[in-house]
């Protein structure tokens, strides 16, 4: 190194000897952390010897340097002009190895990089190597580290889907909505029982990663020849809606690897559209990797245990584990599972007879709306719960099924069954699960006693083991009501009751009034915020013509934020049905789009209202911390009412909102493509392809949806009646 000052030899974190011979061997490491006491409050430069700038820069880097008052940047001699460098993908405390691809103007150029660092915040430090020349890489053939992965756990779970369909299908069903709504149990099912297997026995657990799926492969062919032509043609139209999730898969997949990161999955995944999120993605895989090795960690990740967090996520990926073994291929199996919300979306808007022009607009508004993208990429299992909350609001809010449910107890069963299964995915399926039985009670205005006993009680049985397991094999379980319910986020020996009382027992009522009002404002307001950052945003592009300027960067990022914690700000330019919901009520519209709305609605405003009621301390009705169910359900109520009203206006507004949307996700994510910029890795052409050919394919399977056969599949539920053959 040329020159330094508060940089040092080795000046990164590590805790012993075997820390340190993991960073890059054969290396110059030098970085910030250094001296005594506080060191990430240690400050200083770096300024490298002058070197010729290659088409293609590579250094290892450890710590934060994207964080506020860290910089990095080439300095080209000859003027002194310079080329600052950013990484969405942060380190933390490990090496990770960094290529950028040095604009044409630079290349042969003699520079130095220089390093700086102000930052006196906790982890206000970085490291880093001798920049080298990198070897031009053909990043083409990465694409295939995921899409195998992909298609094969797409397969498997097509495999279980269509044996949960099967199934009902040789049971009497032949209403489409309740077959695949059986397919998404079996789904659910099987991962529950791998989760069990596992826990129990791990040779257990592979040996059945194997024969499960050759039981169904075989239940499948053998009662395919059993089945009519009736309930065959509608199996085959149950293609559409999971070819479409395993499409979602492959679009979320090839997107998010699009400038790379399959190194650290985990990482890019946490920073490639958002802020840098919490490792919250990593638990199911940590939980499921001990239960392989036969020692689940106490506590698993920080101060959090195994029982704090479901295990639904966990064994879905235990069901596949004998197939997929990294970080990798679990990153890939689970944006599988999560993508299966889109099969559960279609299914709901089935049951509610919507014009499938409709359907399919809801559709691909919601899945290029960017919170759902993130969120599908980043892989906490809250999509997965959202998928099994949908199937549990059509059992109990669509017309059709919940008949078909009064007259047959395996349909209510089946409703238990999502309930469960949402439980197990996440706890916070709990707001709108009750939404859905507070829009139930208003729009029957009875309460079926057989119904409900039914349900609740296959979800009490189906969620019981768990409740054994966080009681007798890792108590206390309940960390998490604790914290949402009654304010109390350390580690509490009291039991969940005794903690809620106390909570409760030191709030005066006007204080409870004001924190209440407090959760609501957290969900509507911000919308002059929010407004004003879009307003922002498009003026200053409109005016330099140029998504490099900083200020764009800074309102775009401060848009994904507000996207991502804040309900209303997430609906975006939606937010006009509003108006439309006056007309309707005005002009008394009776549609089918407009009684789902309807139904939405109610479930909507049970689920918040519950939301605002339980969440003990005063502004927490942040999106992250209820159920995704909402934004998946205020997405098709907006879309409807609006439809009902003008579908020319709906496409109007929804294109408002996809391309918004898109602005915000896509084209902003990477700052600048002409070279004032470096950033880490290149365009994956692989990726990329693979992007735009997902795209190709779910336009086809939405084309197809207006022009599926609907006589033979809605032949039974449009008799309201439901004789026994019908079901």
């Amino acid at each position: 190194m040329e020159n330094y000052q508060g940089f040092c030899r080795n000046g990164f974190y590590y805790r012993d000897a075997s820390d340190l011979k993991k960073a890059p061997q054969g290396q110059e490491l030098w970085g910030s952390f250094c001296g005594g006491g506080d060191r990430d409050q240690n400050t200083g430069f770096l300024r490298t010897k002058v070197f010729s700038a290659p088409a293609t820069l590579q250094l290892y880097l450890a710590g934060y340097p994207s964080r506020p008052g860290l910089n990095l940047k080439l300095e080209r001699e000859s003027d002194g002009s310079t080329l600052p460098i950013e990484v969405s993908s942060v380190p933390h405390e490990s090496w990770r190895l960094y290529q950028f691809s040095i604009p044409s103007s630079w290349q042969g150029k003699t520079v130095r990089l220089l390093a700086e660092d102000r930052a006196v915040t906790n982890g206000g430090w970085f490291a880093l190597t001798r920049p080298e020349p990198g070897a031009a890489v053909a990043r083409s053939s990465h694409a295939t580290q995921v899409i195998w992965p992909l298609l094969l756990s797409f397969l498997l779970i097509a495999l279980t889907f269509y044996a949960g369909c099967f199934l009902a299908a040789q049971l009497g069903c032949r209403n489409i909505v309740a077959l695949g709504l059986s397919g998404l149990a079996a789904v659910g099912l099987n991962g529950y029982l791998a989760f069990w297997l596992w826990f129990f026995s791990p040779a257990a657990g592979r040996w059945s990663n194997l024969l499960l799926p050759c039981c169904a492969a075989v239940y499948l062919v053998q009662s395919f020849r059993k089945l009519d032509r009736q309930r065959r043609q509608v199996l085959k139209e149950l293609s559409l809606p999971l070819g479409l999730a395993g499409a979602t898969a492959l679009l979320v997949l090839s997107t998010g690897f699009l400038y790379g990161g399959l190194e650290d999955p985990f990482q890019t995944a946490g920073a490639r559209f958002s802020h840098q999120l919490p490792p919250d993605n990593t638990i199911p895989y940590l939980f499921a990797e001990g239960l392989v090795n036969g020692h689940v960690n106490r506590p698993l990740l920080a101060d959090w245990l195994s029982s704090d967090r479901p295990p639904l996520q966990t064994g879905l990926y235990l069901s596949q584990r004998r197939f997929f073994v990294h970080e990798l291929p679990y990153t890939v199996v689970s944006v599988v599972v999560q993508s299966l919300w889109i099969t559960s979306l279609f299914l709901l808007l089935r049951a509610f007879r919507i014009d499938p022009r409709a359907v399919g607009l809801i559709l691909i508004v919601c899945l290029l709306n960017g919170f759902v993208f993130l969120n599908n990429f980043y892989t906490w299992p809250k999509l997965l719960a959202a998928t099994y909350v949908l199937g549990f609001t059509t059992v109990l809010l669509s017309p059709d099924i919940l008949a078909m449910a009064r007259r047959r107890w395996p349909v209510a069963a089946l409703g238990g069954a999502m309930l469960s299964l949402g439980m197990l995915s996440h706890g916070g399926s709990m707001f709108a699960i009750a939404g859905a039985a507070f829009a139930y009670l208003l729009l029957r205005r009875s309460l079926d006693l057989k119904l409900w006993s039914i349900i609740l009680a296959s979800a009490f049985l189906l969620y019981l083991p768990w409740m054994l397991y966080q009681k007798l094999y890792e108590p206390p379980g309940d960390r998490l009501l604790k914290y949402h319910l009654a304010g109390v986020e350390p580690l509490d020996a009291r039991s969940f009751g005794q903690v809620v009382a106390q909570a409760y027992r030191t709030l005066t009522l006007r204080d409870w009034a004001t924190g209440r009002i407090e959760n609501l404002n957290t969900i509507v307001d911000h919308q002059l915020e929010y407004w004003g950052d879009v307003g922002a945003l498009l003026f200053e592009m409109a005016h330099t013509g140029s998504r490099a300027n900083p200020a764009v960067a800074r309102n775009a990022l401060e848009l994904r934020a507000m996207n991502f914690f804040y309900l209303f700000p997430c609906m975006g330019p939606l937010l006009l049905a509003a108006v439309s919901f006056a007309v309707g009520l005005w002009r008394r519209i009776a549609t089918d789009e407009w009684r789902a709305a309807i139904a939405f609605w109610l479930t909507i405003a049970g689920t918040i209202a519950v939301w605002c009621l339980l969440m003990f301390k005063p502004g927490s009705t942040v999106i992250h911390q209820g159920t995704y169910a909402l934004v998946l359900l205020f997405i098709p109520a907006s879309i409807l009412t609006l439809w009902a009203v003008s579908p020319r206006f709906a496409i109007a507004v929804s294109s408002a909102s996809i391309a918004l949307n898109v602005l915000l996700y896509l084209v902003l994510m990477r700052r600048s493509t002409a070279g004032d910029v470096l950033q880490e890795n290149s365009l994956d052409y692989g990726f990329l392809s693979f992007a735009v050919s997902s795209l190709g394919l779910i336009t086809l399977i939405l084309w197809q949806l207006p022009h599926a056969k609907a006589e033979d599949t809605w032949q039974c539920a449009r008799d309201r009646t439901l004789p026994e053959s019908a079901v």
